[in-house]
Formats: structure tokens, C-alpha cells, sequence
């Protein structure tokens, strides 16, 4: 994956606007960086993680480079660049490296900071990283089936500390059928509920969650589904599109009475945006214990919707901002987002409380980081949440008493535009997924 997308011009005017011009460093130099950050975690904030790093730290994209692996996964990435904003404890204008991995999703957001285990991160100063400018890959060999859950990545990767985790919900919901059972314990470890609930986290941004469809060869080219319809889906009572009822009109979705399947395709116990869907509607380690079946599933969101791309019919959860962003506008060419009880999923519609299918998603600080890598760490920490620097994605709205963020209707805006124009959310679920949504201002 290459993410320089539209920005690259965008980053340039900001950078030449704001007087911070800076060469992106090479590979080799980033390689060789010694202060650094190790994040782990969520592949739904991917891009919201990314886009921040290089607005919030590099002064824009143009500063910096970003490497993606290539080969078996698509999965582990480095963003370098020498710092445009002050940092306590780092002088402005240092090298910085930071390593975002996030093959596995919440679970190693999490996991691996529980149980003190080091996994794998992308290394650049394997032979195969190449390129230059503002982007490059490193070669990466496996495969998120075989490999992911026991981490035995080979080629530009190597063993270290996680120092910060991202997770879409608390760590606390990764448990019970939430719990990243099909990873090694060898590699992993094992942690309790008590201690997936003893981790510290910092709310970072909401995350506006929904249901994409696959479209191609069906009769509906729209998909409208209540909440309730949407449950039966995923708890597998609905198998067949011809069976569930339109939310708008009452009609079956698909005319076609002869057989109309419907595919799930999950992610793994332990990702956080399958945990997202369990409890938004199936209630599950809130109201209910039932939960979304089986043991098995895509272990990235791109892995998952690529298998919904290209199965007609089928359904997945995603962060809308994979089908939204323009940058992802050619990847799922076949995939609808459908309304939830006649509303259609948007950062706009969650910060007005139309649309309630959003999650606060967190950072997990690793007690055990010290020096300039803490210190990036606590910037992040304090930096991402708020409204002014929040990452600009279509899915992300800014939370309320977090960051100085403070609630108001009519909504406070970042004051961009189109797919970059966030809100101060005046709802909160206050840290706790359990909780309906609460206004606050």
C-alpha cells in the first residue's frame, strides 16, 4: 500500500504555507534514527493514525517518508521525518522514526503490552527496502493466515518492545469471545481478563464503524437494514438477502426467491473492529452473551474487506473510512455501506446522534518505555485527541472532554472540508463501550 495519495499536494502547500521545508529522509537515515517509536495496533485507525503522524510531527507529508511492506502483507509500515513541532524532551528538528505494525489489529495494540512480549516490527535495514523520495518498501514474507497468529513473519522484519498500543475499543472488551484465542501463547503470551482490564488507555478519537455489502450481480444495488435484521446477519439467522426485510419499505432486500446468500466474512476473536460489531449489535459483554460465531477470521480489515470485495453477496464490518476516503475509492469497487435503520453511516451523522454505530478508540502506553521514545509517546498522547490535530479521516470525529475538546451544538468543526472536515463529538461514551452514548454539552 502506498499512502501518498492526494495529500502529497495538500502536504506541500501546508509545509510552503507554514515555512517548514524539510527533505524526507532516506532510508538508510531512517534506518539509522535513534529515537523512534514502536506503535502496534488497530488496522481500522490505520490511516487516521498515519495522517496524524505526518501532519502533527513531520509538518506535512512532503517531509516525510513512509514505508509499507510488500509481499506477504501489506501489514507493517515506518513513517520518518525530522520533527516540525516541539516535543519535550526532543529538539525540534531531530530524526524520528516511528514503526506502525498493524497485522493483527487491536489484539497486538494490546496483547503484547499485557503480557511484556516483543513481536515483530518492520526492519529497514533489511537489503530489500528500496526507494526514495517520499516512499519505499521493504519485503515482508507469509501470510496473515499462516504466519499472523504465530507472528513467524521472515524478511524485513525484526523482534521488538512495543512502546504504543492502539486499540479500537478498550482493552478490556478483547476478552472472553473477544479474546485473541487463536494467537501463540509462545509468541503472545496469555493475560487475564484482569489484566486486559488493568491496562492503562487515553481515548484518542471516535471511530464511526459500519456494514459493507457486496453488490455485484445482485438485484438491490442499495442495502437498508435495522439494527435487529443486521444482528440476525451476523448470529447467522438470516442466511439468504431474499429473507431480510428492507428497514425503508419492508420488501425483501433481493428479489431473487430462488437463493440470494449471504456470506459473513468475520474478523479474528480479537480484533477490534469484530468486538465493535459484537456489542453494537449483539450486545455482547454489555447486555448479552451471545456473540458473533465461529473462532476464525481475516486478521486486517484490508484482508477482510478484499474477501468481501470478491465474494457477491457477502458482508463485513469496517470503519467507513475504507470505502469513503477518495485514496481508497478504486480498492472495493463492489462494496456498498448500508443505512442502519434508515441512516446512513457518517462522521457527520454520529456527531448529530443520528447514527450510533461508533466506538472510541484508545491508546495503550507501555509502562515500561522510557527516554525519547516516552517522550513521543506522552506528544501522542496529548496531540492526536484534539480537535486541531486530530487525524482528518472520514471516519474520525474528536471526543468530547478529551484534549480540551469541549462539546457544542451547532457542532464545532476542524473548518476543512469534504472528507476532511472532523467534529467535536457532543456525545461521549466516556471510555466505556458498554455505555449509550451520552451528551455533554
Amino acid at each position: 500500500m502506498t499512502h501518498k495519495y492526494p495529500l502529497i499536494a495538500a502536504g506541500v502547500a501546508a509545509a510552503l504555507a507554514g515555512g517548514y521545508v524539510q527533505a524526507a529522509p532516506t532510508i538508510a537515515q531512517a534506518a539509522a534514527a535513534t529515537q523512534t517509536l514502536n506503535i502496534t495496533g488497530s488496522s481500522a485507525a490505520k490511516n487516521a493514525i498515519l495522517n496524524g503522524l505526518e501532519a502533527d510531527v513531520c509538518g506535512g507529508s512532503a517531509n516525510a517518508l513512509l514505508v509499507s511492506a510488500t509481499g506477504g502483507t501489506k501489514n507493517f509500515f515506518a513513517l520518518s521525518c525530522n520533527t516540525a513541532v516541539t516535543i519535550p524532551g526532543i529538539t525540534t528538528g531531530s530524526l524520528v522514526t516511528f514503526y506502525y505494525r498493524t497485522e493483527g489489529g487491536s489484539v497486538v495494540g494490546a496483547l503484547p503490552i499485557a503480557t511484556s512480549k516483543q513481536i515483530k516490527r518492520l526492519n529497514l535495514s533489511d537489503a530489500s527496502c528500496t526507494g526514495s523520495g517520499l516512499t519505499a518498501t521493504c519485503t515482508v514474507s507469509g501470510s496473515t493466515t499462516t504466519n499472523g497468529p504465530n507472528d513467524s513473519w521472515t524478511g524485513a522484519v525484526i523482534n521488538d518492545v512495543v512502546d504504543l498500543g492502539v486499540t479500537d475499543v478498550e482493552p478490556g472488551q478483547l476478552t472472553g469471545a473477544d479474546y485473541p484465542s487463536g494467537y501463540s501463547t509462545a509468541v503472545f503470551g496469555s493475560a487475564t481478563t484482569a489484566q486486559m482490564k488493568a491496562l492503562t488507555n487515553v481515548r484518542l478519537i471516535d471511530q464511526t464503524f459500519g456494514l459493507a455489502i457486496n453488490i455485484s450481480g445482485r438485484s438491490f444495488s442499495t442495502v437498508n437494514l435495522s439494527r435487529e435484521s443486521a444482528a440476525n446477519i451476523l448470529s447467522g439467522s438470516y442466511s439468504d438477502w431474499h429473507n431480510v426485510p428492507d428497514a425503508l419499505t419492508g420488501q425483501p432486500i433481493s428479489s431473487v426467491t430462488s437463493g440470494d446468500p449471504i456470506t459473513v466474512i468475520n474478523r479474528e476473536p480479537g480484533s477490534g473492529t469484530r468486538t465493535s460489531a459484537n456489542i453494537y449489535f449483539l450486545g455482547y459483554q454489555c447486555s448479552s452473551t451471545n456473540s458473533i460465531p465461529g473462532t476464525t477470521g481475516n486478521f486486517s480489515t484490508t484482508d477482510e474487506l478484499n474477501q468481501v470485495n470478491s465474494t457477491p453477496g457477502a458482508i463485513g464490518y469496517t470503519s467507513i473510512d475504507q470505502l469513503q476516503d477518495p485514496h481508497n475509492s478504486t480498492n472495493f469497487t463492489n462494496l456498498v455501506l448500508a443505512t442502519i435503520n434508515g441512516v446512513a453511516p457518517s462522521n457527520l451523522a454520529s456527531a448529530t446522534g443520528q447514527y450510533d454505530y461508533w466506538y472510541e478508540a484508545t491508546l495503550v502506553p507501555n509502562p515500561a518505555t522510557t527516554g525519547t521514545s516516552l517522550s513521543l509517546s506522552q506528544f501522542l498522547q496529548t496531540d492526536l485527541p484534539k480537535l486541531a490535530t486530530a487525524p482528518q479521516e472520514p471516519s474520525v470525529n474528536a471526543i468530547p472532554g478529551v484534549g480540551g475538546n469541549v462539546a457544542a451544538v451547532p457542532l464545532t468543526s476542524n473548518g476543512k472540508t469534504g472528507t476532511l472536515q472532523i467534529y467535536i463529538n457532543p456525545y461521549t461514551r466516556l471510555g466505556k463501550s458498554c455505555n449509550v452514548p451520552a451528551e455533554q454539552n
